[in-house]
């Protein structure tokens, strides 16, 4: 039998002595403490069995074959006690040991540890908490059973704790059940199959175990997310942007691939480098932005996390592996309205969404992106920001993903086997699984601009134009190739103009109501033609309404959904 520890030993008698690592640790907290926020409860700490005489809290240790037993005593006079203590401390000595605060079983020179005695002392701190405050016990499983560093990774995780760590969690898990409901829901956000000392923990890593700010986050966060809960977090992707979701990542591609990393986390892929902050205005609006970052959190993410579970039920640990390319970014891409965007986005997922980045590759970084990244640093926590490692070649980029995704699950266009991204949301964001590829293009119409596609034969399309432009402007669709047996749908008949080398299939005038001109109106379409069968090549001409109106935020996102073959028509 081991026997409580009262006195400091050396390293070396200490390991010939002490057991292997143990298998198992029991903590007992005074409810009220915050371990976490004293650098006298580092696992330094908990070698000795004798308590420090430094003011705080103090540990003790003492094992019991291969479990150890860890106690966190918090004097209800201390200066880190509650007020609401105050009326105990009047009796006590100012001068009481530390010891004279511990549960008696703990207390009494080479006392044996059994499981007897972990009962008595689980008995008698109840008592001691009639004195000063709450007892809790920690899972054995939560507290790190190698006496080695922790890696940076494993930081924070269950089954890697410190023990003060697992008193700050068990702290911390007393007062989410005591709170009500919506305190829950937001620490719980995907959904209740996330385990509960995982979900805990996302939490308390974002405030460094630190148990007053953590529960302040989590007040917080109940505050951002009520206008959200009110809608469900936005089901429906074009309800909440306005427009086809798979519309929206054409002016801003970003997508959960379906494939995951080496170690299990689910991949998402985005390209800011072409963001095209115009043809954002016309197809959505800030306020849809907003509404759509809740459905991506809430349904898109949580939806890819039941599925992670559902593959493997050993997946626990909520987190992401993504992909940002930055490639064909300007200096005038990255304008103060992207970085409003970016800031918000930031702000919302670090206050709601903690500690899910697993590691994010960014990847084609032009040489000025460094400054850029000292502003975007900023708006990141620190262990955020560390998980962030930049590539500027395209070969170095390459070569690291491979490290971290195998070939079959990483995109075509970084170096994989898996479909592109470009390929990836068009089949996620088609329904009816009929679109085969969009074009689109963003035009600014002061004289005249077009769009020319090829449709093959087995295909049709259609051609829609999103814009807020109140003065607007006559779209033209015309054939430089044309069938006889081609037959079409258009808002009106346009003959053909003599000499022309192309035919005419439609025209048609595009305006925006006064009413959906303002920027947080709904986006505005209208469709200038439907059913252009193949072989054909297509030209979409655009020429301004009203010269005079335009200006530099008059645009016209032409869209060109192109469907395979497919025998019911549009």
């Amino acid at each position: 039998m081991r026997r409580l520890k009262l006195k400091k030993k050396s390293k070396q008698k200490a390991a010939k002595q002490q057991p292997p690592p143990p298998a198992a640790t029991i903590v007992v907290a005074a409810a009220g403490t915050n371990p976490a926020k004293s650098s006298k409860t580092s696992a330094a700490r908990t070698s000795s069995a004798v308590p420090s005489n430094d003011d705080g809290p103090a540990i003790w240790t003492g094992r019991m074959g291969t479990a150890t037993f860890v106690v966190n005593v918090e004097s209800p006079c201390s200066s880190t006690a509650s007020t609401a203590r105050a009326d105990n401390c009047a009796a006590a000595p100012a001068s009481a040991e530390k010891n004279d605060l511990l549960p008696p079983a703990l207390v009494e020179t080479q006392r044996t540890i059994t499981s007897s005695t972990i009962a008595t002392v689980e008995s008698e701190a109840s008592l001691y908490s009639a004195a000063g405050g709450t007892a809790i016990v920690a899972k054995s499983a939560l507290v790190a059973k190698k006496e080695e560093p922790v890696a940076p990774y494993d930081w924070g995780m269950p089954g890697y704790l410190t023990p003060s760590e697992a008193l700050t969690l068990e702290l911390f898990r007393d007062i989410v059940h005591s709170k009500p409901q919506s305190y829950h829901d937001a620490i719980f956000s995907f959904g209740n199959h996330e385990e509960e000392d995982y979900a805990l923990c996302r939490w308390l890593r974002a405030r460094k175990f630190v148990l007053d700010d953590t529960v302040k986050m989590v007040e917080e966060a109940v505050e951002e997310r009520k206008v959200a809960t009110l809608h469900n977090f936005y089901p429906d992707a074009k309800e909440a942007l306005g427009v086809e979701e798979a519309v929206y990542k054409t002016q801003y591609p970003q997508v959960f691939t379906g494939g995951i990393s080496k170690d299990g986390k689910p991949l998402f892929f985005s390209k800011p480098g072409v963001v095209n902050i115009h043809g954002l205005q016309v197809t959505s609006t800030p306020d849809g932005v907003n509404r759509y970052q809740w459905h991506c959190m809430h349904h898109t993410f949580a939806s890819v996390l039941r599925d992670r579970v559902a593959a493997d039920p050993t997946y626990k640990r909520y987190q992401s592996c993504v992909v940002m390319d930055l490639e064909h970014l300007s200096r005038s891409t990255v304008n103060a309205k992207v970085l409003d965007i970016i800031r918000h986005q930031s702000r919302v997922d670090a206050l709601c969404f903690p500690e899910i980045l697993g590691i994010c590759v960014i990847v084609n970084a032009p040489t000025f992106f460094s400054a850029i990244w000292s502003i975007i640093r900023r708006w990141l926590d620190p262990r955020t920001a560390g998980k962030i490692e930049i590539f500027s070649f395209k070969g170095s980029a390459e070569r690291r993903l491979k490290e971290l995704i195998d070939a079959d699950q990483l995109p075509s266009d970084y170096g994989g086997n898996a479909p592109s991204v470009a390929e990836t949301i068009v089949r996620q964001g088609d329904r009816e699984g009929r679109v085969a590829r969009r074009v689109t293009k963003l035009m600014h119409v002061k004289a005249h601009s077009h769009v020319a596609v090829e449709v093959e034969a087995n295909e049709e399309m259609e051609v829609v134009v999103y814009t807020r432009c109140i003065g607007g402007a006559l779209f033209r669709v015309e054939a430089s190739v044309l069938h006889h047996h081609h037959h079409h749908h258009s808002h009106l008949h346009v003959p053909h103009p003599r000499g022309s080398h192309r035919e005419h299939i439609a025209e048609h005038t595009v305006r925006c109501p006064t009413e959906r001109a303002v920027e947080n109106a709904a986006p505005y379409s209208d469709t200038v033609a439907r059913c252009l069968r193949g072989p054909a090549k297509y030209h979409v001409v655009g020429e301004a309404a009203h010269k005079s109106r335009l200006s530099a935020a008059d645009h016209f996102l032409v869209v060109c959904n192109i469907y395979g073959n497919n025998e019911e028509t549009l």
